[in-house]
Formats: C-alpha cells, sequence, structure tokens
C-alpha cells in the first residue's frame, strides 16, 4: 500500500490500525451524523439557512446516500465511497460549522472527519497511482479512449 514509503501514507495506515474496524466506525458515525441531521432540522424548524441555500432535505439525502453506497447490501465496505465521504464531512465542517456547533452533531462530525481523513490519506492516492508506472498505466487507460474519440469526432 505505501511502496514510495510516503510519510503521510505511513502516519495514516498506523492511525488506522484495522481497516475493517476503522470502516465500521466511519459507517457508525455516518448513520448517527443522519439521526443527528434529522433532528437539527426539526430543532431548527427548516429556518437556518444551510451554506449556499442547500437544503435541510438535500444534506439529508446527500449524507443518506454515502451511508447506504459505502455498506452496500453485499456487507462489504464500498472503499471507493472514501473520497466522497471525505469531500462531504470537509465540506460540512468548514461551510455549516454553524448549523452543526456546538453539540453532539458537531462531535460526531469532527470524529468521523479525522477518522475518514486517515482513511482517505491512504485510498485516494491508489486511486491515481502511487509509483511513475502506475500514474501512467493509469493516465493510458483514461487517455487512450479519450483521444480515440476526439479522433473519431474530427
Amino acid at each position: 500500500l505505501n511502496p514510495c514509503e510516503k510519510i503521510s501514507v505511513g502516519n495514516a495506515m498506523k492511525y488506522i490500525g484495522n481497516p475493517v474496524k476503522t470502516c465500521n466506525s466511519v459507517y457508525t458515525l455516518i448513520k448517527e451524523l443522519n439521526s443527528l441531521i434529522l433532528l437539527l432540522q426539526e430543532e431548527k424548524g427548516g429556518r437556518q439557512v444551510l451554506y449556499h441555500s442547500e437544503t435541510w432535505d438535500l444534506m439529508a439525502r446527500r449524507w443518506g446516500k454515502l451511508e447506504k453506497d459505502f455498506l452496500p447490501k453485499t456487507g462489504v465496505f464500498d472503499i471507493s465511497k472514501i473520497p466522497d465521504i471525505y469531500d462531504c464531512i470537509k465540506y460540512d465542517v468548514q461551510h455549516n460549522r454553524s448549523i452543526l456547533y456546538p453539540g453532539p452533531a458537531w462531535e460526531t462530525a469532527v470524529k468521523l472527519y479525522t477518522l475518514v481523513k486517515h482513511l482517505a490519506d491512504v485510498v485516494i492516492p491508489q486511486e491515481y497511482g502511487i509509483t511513475k508506472e502506475e500514474k501512467l498505466t493509469i493516465a493510458q487507460g483514461i487517455c487512450t479512449p479519450l483521444l480515440k474519440k476526439i479522433r473519431a469526432d474530427l
């Protein structure tokens, strides 16, 4: 997982420990956050505006979809969703802090952010390759069909 011995990947792997246990913790926190979002929506009566006028319903659906997609019916975690979870929690911690803070929703969000950040530090580099050879292979797999399409369209 860390052939180039990147310090950030090594530190993340040490923090994660058992990846299945960490994924279980992430899943539990996502479920908890989903429940808290519904409670906050009821508490605030939908009056408080989310960042960029996002609706409470959209926020709830965003997290509900991640919960469903991260642990599908197969019972095996879909780690390709880690970057999406990371993006969403980072967005909410940065932009919807006034909604979440202070209280249990904020505490849950920070715990989720911390865990998923470390998972993302390991998973995201894998998506694009770590070594130069892997990066080239992945780039060729993406660019070759695109270039063929452009050439055919000309």
